[in-house]
């Protein structure tokens, strides 16, 4: 092959394979999780506040726990639990978890 051919080749592969399907593009932009300390108002009246403190959230809870819980899984920005608690963000909106009770909407 003539050097000219083979630099050509070299210089479109990387054209190339950003041309092949990888299933779908995911972007994480720095930031766009939930703000450091946010409220949320829950079905039934109550209110829930989070507090971001590193890869976990402190949560006051609409039904009076307090409760430390990390991402789960780790690295996570909208899952968070551990034990009895968990705590699922999507977007403006929250589920609270207690193991044995209803789960409560919440939104910001």
């Amino acid at each position: 092959m003539k050097p000219i051919r083979l630099l050509s080749a070299c210089l479109c592969l990387p054209l190339l394979a950003s041309c092949v399907a990888q299933g779908p593009a995911v972007r994480h932009v720095e930031g766009a999780g939930q703000p450091r300390v946010s409220s949320w108002q829950c079905d039934g009246g109550g209110t829930m506040t989070v507090t971001r403190v590193g890869d976990a959230v402190q949560v006051n809870s609409p039904r009076g726990v307090d409760v430390t819980l990390p991402a789960s899984p780790p690295g996570s920005r909208e899952r968070y639990g551990e034990g009895l608690y968990a705590v699922v963000f999507n977007g403006r909106e929250a589920l609270w978890f207690v193991t044995g009770k209803s789960p409560l909407n919440c939104k910001r």
